[in-house]
């Protein structure tokens, strides 16, 4: 049986006890910006919606638009895309984060 401390809760011996492995970082919302550079004359999707099946550029590079989710806490309309290589689930992206053609290109 494991000792007590006194509160009625079973104390966990030293030897037992477990450092935390560090948990290897993904990319997160704020590590990811879209390059305007990558696509001159693009322009921000938070400027123009595209619509759903139109070909956009995201930070990991070409996407499809699937659908506008609804918006952000920031007021941002909320994107649902996917790779257009299909080498991923789809995911989210803010519109200002996300460069459409403009219109007639």
């Amino acid at each position: 049986m494991l000792g007590s401390n006194g509160s009625g809760r079973a104390r966990i011996p030293e030897a037992l006890s477990v450092e935390a492995e560090p948990v290897k970082r993904t990319k997160i919302a704020r590590d990811l910006k879209v390059d305007p550079e990558e696509r001159p004359g693009w322009v921000s999707a938070a400027e123009r919606l595209p619509s759903p099946g139109e070909l956009v550029y995201c930070a990991e590079g070409a996407a499809e638009l699937v659908r506008v989710v609804g918006k952000t806490g920031s007021g941002a309309k909320l994107l649902e895309l996917k790779m257009a290589d299909g080498r991923r689930h789809p995911f989210f992206a803010a519109d200002h984060n996300v460069r459409v053609a403009p219109v007639g290109l």
